[in-house]
């Protein structure tokens, strides 16, 4: 399942954990496009693929820099909580 969140208003967090609570019913890959710097929001996913920019906007950590900055980043213990 792929959640491509473009902040339109239509992936409310209600409908993420549906949609989330659907696909791992039914054994499928999770795959979000974030937009939100809210990364918890998506928590359950598969995999979270955020741009360089929305990286920085959720962590506040520059991945384009240096390799272990960029792993850093996509530690849970990074994301900005709600």
């Amino acid at each position: 399942m792929v959640l491509s969140d473009y902040a339109k208003g239509l992936l409310t967090d209600d409908v993420i954990r549906s949609c989330i609570e659907i696909a791992k019913r039914h054994h499928l890959p999770i795959v979000v496009d974030p937009k939100s710097v809210n990364l918890h929001r998506y928590a359950g996913a598969t995999v979270i693929t955020p741009n360089s920019k929305e990286v920085m906007d959720a962590t506040g950590i520059d991945p384009t820099d240096d390799d272990a900055l960029a792993e850093a980043a996509g530690s849970p213990f990074y994301a900005r909580r709600p």
